[in-house]
């Protein structure tokens, strides 16, 4: 691992205790600056595409066959991107913006994944399980097993929010502050707010900056 990073040694933080085999950090432009990495666990994979902007990360993996991906053009700004379990996935669109967000791989053989253009607030928290098992005290069934999050392309996800497993957030929404969204929301181009998240707009559209609406001479 040392040689793969070697270039970028000044820029990084790798923590005491990272080990395993055939992990592999593949940095495609200049690496992430104040960024920390620690895994533990084999045949891991962090890429970052060209043209990706980071700074300040905390990039943990406990566990083995995951894969932490950002593509082109994206830009983070201290976040944290945490893996504590085995063959699970973390993407990050092209042209998505991230600041001071958390997303969280807790549950085996699950994903994160975050579309193209999206614009994702501080204080968000995506994460794919409970942390903790709940059972049937008959059965011993379990009750709240983790599951896969989708945010599609160009979503707004507001400061504060709570991104919850099997949550999928179809294209062009925005997600209020501090709302919690718990499943698949059903319409597109539409704003959710609340505890759970509930349509509250439909046929809506928006913009990085409110100079994009004020400046349109339609």
């Amino acid at each position: 691992m040392k040689r793969l990073i070697q270039r970028a040694a000044a820029f990084i933080n790798i923590r005491r205790g990272t080990h395993g085999k055939r992990n592999v950090i593949q940095m495609r432009s200049l690496c992430p600056s104040r960024t920390s990495f620690y895994l533990c666990g084999n045949d891991n994979t962090i890429r970052f595409d060209n043209g990706v902007k980071a700074g300040a990360l905390d990039i943990v993996i406990r566990g083995s066959g995951n894969l932490i991906e950002v593509e082109e053009g994206s830009i983070l700004e201290a976040c944290r991107l945490e893996v504590w379990a085995c063959h699970g996935r973390i993407r990050i669109g092209r042209g998505t913006h991230i600041m001071n967000a958390s997303l969280i791989i807790a549950e085996s053989n699950t994903d994160i994944s975050v579309g193209e253009k999206c614009l994702i607030a501080s204080g968000v928290e995506f994460r794919t399980g409970d942390g903790h098992g709940i059972y049937n005290s008959d059965s011993g069934k379990r009750l709240n097993n983790g599951a896969s999050i989708k945010a599609d392309s160009r979503v707004w996800i507001a400061k504060d929010a709570l991104i919850l497993k099997g949550a999928s957030i179809p294209t062009g929404s925005v997600i209020g502050a501090r709302s919690i969204v718990t499943g698949a929301l059903p319409e597109a181009n539409a704003v959710y707010v609340g505890s759970p998240a509930v349509l509250k707009r439909s046929g809506i559209t928006w913009s990085y900056s409110i100079k994009e609406i004020q400046n349109d001479p339609s």
